[in-house]
């Protein structure tokens, strides 16, 4: 035996020696290496999350990028006291918005035309005067919108809601067009305004501009109030103006015109003073409020003629409402992650 281990000693001059707790440190380090085979998924799930949020950010980022938007006011002016009445007035373009508010003002200020203002639809611009503030409305448009069109109605539309939702209130709405046809457009903004956005809470007035173009105005709008009630426009009061005073005129026309137009204010006047509310009006959403903005957007989205690049603006509309983007990412993810487990 001796004689062996010597054997032995002499084969193996530096025998290795194992440290003490040897086991127990190989025990770990199989442990460590199980763990870490367990958690590869997750590491890869971890991975592809990243790679999907900077694709996704990618994408908006890209998209918003396309388009440079504006906001929708154009102009504001100094805030007013509480006093003040606020009234919308919303019409197309060259119907004489500006001229009806100075009409009502009736305190010598001009306000001026916001026909080259406000090219682009649901924009705005404020005016004060010494009793009321205006809040002048381009409103929807026949024309054919692109997307960087559609993208910039649908951001003023929101800005509108929150104006509407947080602003210093309404007293009275004026929907002014010409003496004519009824349009389509005319309709859409009464549907969107009146119906949609303030849910015929507020008090309105019809104007109709152009009066001195009919030989009775009173009777031209007798014989065309069945028009309104077809098209389901209903209003406190419908008054019919001149909105100009005739300057270009020939003196023996001007004569004829600046009498319809001093009569005509008279009855805007006494009108506005009649039907303004007496109480602020605010946009409460007694339902959710992204759901009143998401039914705002589909309808007006729904309701334009639209030729432009259809993912965009759907994935344009899910960001500016913190909704569907995030919804169909979510499911997205979800199916992702399903797969990855499986795999």
């Amino acid at each position: 035996m001796e004689e062996s281990h010597k054997n032995q000693k002499e084969a193996n001059p530096n025998p290795v020696t194992l440290p003490e707790n040897s086991g127990q440190t190989l025990a770990r380090n199989i442990h460590t290496e199980k763990k870490n085979e367990k958690d590869e998924p997750n590491v890869k799930k971890q991975i592809f999350m990243s790679i999907l949020a900077a694709l996704v950010g990618f994408v908006i980022y890209w998209n918003f990028l396309e388009c440079e938007l504006v906001p929708a006011v154009k102009r504001k002016t100094v805030e007013w006291n509480g006093s003040v009445k606020k009234i919308l007035i919303i019409g197309d373009d060259g119907v004489g918005k500006s001229s009806v508010a100075n009409m009502i003002s009736n305190d010598g200020i001009t306000i001026p035309s916001t026909a080259s203002e406000l090219p682009l639809a649901l924009s705005y611009e404020e005016h004060g005067a010494e009793s009321y503030k205006f809040y002048e409305f381009a409103g929807l448009t026949q024309k054919r919108f692109g997307t960087c069109d559609m993208k910039q109605t649908i951001s003023n539309l929101v800005e509108i809601i929150e104006f509407l939702e947080h602003g210093s209130g309404l007293h009275l709405m004026i929907f002014v067009m010409r003496i004519g046809r009824i349009t389509d457009t005319f309709v859409k903004n009464y549907k969107l305004f009146v119906e949609l956005l303030t849910r015929n809470e507020i008090p309105i007035i019809l104007v109709l501009t152009d009066a001195d173009r009919v030989n009775d105005p009173n009777e031209w709008l007798r014989n065309n109030l069945d028009a309104f009630r077809k098209y389901g426009l209903s209003f406190d009061d419908i008054v019919l103006v001149c909105a100009s005073r005739g300057e270009d005129l020939l003196p023996d026309f001007a004569e004829r015109v600046v009498k319809i137009y001093d009569e005509s204010k008279e009855r805007l006047i006494q009108s506005v003073e009649k039907y303004i509310g007496k109480e602020v009006w605010v946009l409460k959403n007694s339902q959710d409020e992204m759901k009143f903005r998401y039914e705002a957007i589909i309808w007006t989205y729904s309701n334009l003629d639209f030729v432009g690049n259809e993912l965009k603006i759907r994935m344009f509309m899910g960001w500016i409402l913190r909704w569907e983007i995030y919804k169909v990412a979510n499911e997205f993810v979800r199916n992702m992650i399903v797969y990855l487990s499986v795999h």
